[in-house]
């Protein structure tokens, strides 16, 4: 998926190894208006807020503007350096015309925030993003699509987020709006069986059995990140059968010694939750005897302790 303009400068300040050219990763947020209009100066333009204000009417977007402006500029990377004054300028002088790109990058903004445990507001851009994808679909935009097209806008992974920010507001006690996240994106995320991996969550209080029934048929999903996230949720969670059906599901998919030692690592737990004590350490025993395999190499299937973790299941 090829980011757009914004967000591939989001990627480069937000990402672990920035760019080492000071001006792609800089906060723009932070700088005053003085410094804006300076540095714009510093590119030949020499603008300000009223200027601004009556040139952009006739732009769509901040990408729009900034071209314009910058179309006498030969360099590509000064117009690059406009691009991002002039972006900063339009987010704070015109919040009346809210485009994709700003919203995705307060979305951005926001989710870096949460990830940092700062005050965030990410819930404000969660709705926001939700009402614009539903204004769209209502226009006739296929949801798949049109998410994967907003993706682009932004330089984390949004799909990603929702599930992961889903999972904190179960964990931390606010399933309603978990369950509100999960229903309202359930239609535009490429991998919806995720999403509805949660919701089952959600409901196995209510109605284990029909739960346990409905994660069965999700183990039909040849995902092996899934499975696992699956089989996790059944350590404590689950019944006996479908754990067991559970792991049968994982082992075709088994592709490292990591795989594997996470499936007798789960097993275990599993054991340890359901106060199985003799087979918990036959488990940590087995674990313990891998120890110096390197967690990269090949699974081997004709491995003896898959057979006896077979067994130990069976019992």
């Amino acid at each position: 998926m090829q980011l757009e303009r914004r967000a591939l400068y989001n990627t480069l300040r937000f990402g672990e190894f920035p760019s080492p050219v000071r001006w792609q990763v800089e906060d723009y947020r932070i700088l005053s208006f003085d410094q804006l209009w300076h540095r714009l100066a510093e590119l030949g333009l020499l603008l300000n807020k009223e200027m601004f204000q009556t040139l952009a009417e006739d732009a769509e977007s901040p990408e729009d503007f900034a071209d314009q402006l910058s179309h006498e500029i030969g360099e590509q990377e000064k117009a690059d350096q406009v691009y991002l004054v002039v972006f900063e300028l339009w987010r704070r002088l015109l919040p009346e015309r809210q485009t994709l790109s700003i919203l995705c990058d307060e979305c951005d903004y926001q989710i870096y925030l949460y990830d940092r445990g700062l005050n965030h507001h990410v819930d404000d851009c969660i709705e926001s993003l939700k009402e614009v994808l539903d204004e769209n679909v209502d226009n006739g935009v296929k949801p798949r699509p049109l998410f994967e097209s907003v993706a682009t806008q932004c330089a984390h992974d949004l799909e990603s987020f929702l599930y992961d920010y889903a999972v904190s507001l179960i964990d931390q006690g606010d399933p309603e709006y978990a369950e509100e996240i999960l229903d309202g994106f359930h239609a535009y995320v490429s991998a919806p069986e995720w999403f509805d991996f949660l919701t089952i969550r959600l409901d196995t209080e209510e109605d284990l059995e029909a739960a346990m029934a409905r994660i069965t048929k999700l183990l039909k999903e040849p995902n092996l990140e899934l499975l696992f996230e699956i089989l996790h949720f059944l350590v404590r969670s689950g019944d006996h059968k479908t754990f067991q059906e559970a792991v049968k599901k994982i082992l075709p998919f088994l592709e490292t010694e990591a795989d594997f030692a996470d499936l007798l690592q789960s097993a275990s737990d599993y054991f340890h939750f359901h106060d199985q004590d003799g087979k918990e350490k036959a488990l940590q025993s087995l674990l313990a005897k891998r120890t110096n395999i390197p967690c990269e190499k090949p699974f081997d299937r004709r491995d003896a302790t898959l057979l006896e973790l077979q067994k130990l299941l069976k019992n």
